[in-house]
């Protein structure tokens, strides 16, 4: 009986050993120093330095992160932007999305999909995208991509959904807004 509970869970068990393997990885690995796209949060005109809705919407390379902004000051002001702990809160924002589109493409009993998609989410290879705050721009965009489709595939529709489905792809393009500065 057992044994055969443990087989059931095999699945959630590898899913489980590779977030705790990536936790382990970006606790070991990560230093408080910023990387790469990292440094522009220190700039005279970026919202960190100066809040104004100016530099909120500022373009940064092709992106206008309004979203990850607000959260880059966020960490800026309760973790005084200690960057090895936002690596951990932006990977728990990207568990919770993973765990969210399991949950919503109703394979939770495909034990070999949970299995396969938790390889490709949570490999050792892809540790370094967890190293770099900046990655929470796409994790924000995944999860209200995740969310919409959700709303999409709910055969009855509320209210509460319409104005979730008006919201969420906003939210999106505000979480990494594609656009040129040419204008």
């Amino acid at each position: 009986m057992l044994k055969n509970r443990f087989k059931a869970n095999l699945s959630y068990i590898f899913m489980f050993f590779l977030i705790v393997l990536q936790v382990f990885m970006i606790s070991r690995y990560s230093i408080d120093i910023p990387y790469f796209d990292e440094w522009e949060l220190f700039r005279p005109d970026s919202f960190l330095i100066d809040p104004s809705v100016k530099n909120l919407v500022a373009q940064h390379n092709e992106h206008r992160s309004v979203l990850p902004n607000l959260v880059f000051s966020l960490y800026y002001h309760a973790l005084d932007l200690h960057f090895p702990t936002t690596f951990l809160l932006n990977f728990a924002v990207f568990t919770l999305l993973f765990l969210l589109f399991l949950k919503f493409s109703y394979n939770l009993k495909n034990k070999p999909f949970i299995a396969l998609s938790s390889l490709m989410a949570f490999s050792a290879l892809n540790y370094d995208n967890h190293l770099w705050t900046f990655q929470i721009q796409w994790h924000f965009f995944l999860l209200f991509l995740i969310l919409s489709c959700y709303l999409l595939s709910i055969s009855h529709t509320s209210y509460r959904n319409i104005i979730w489905f008006i919201v969420l792809p906003f939210c999106m393009l505000y979480s990494l807004c594609s656009g040129n500065d040419s204008a």
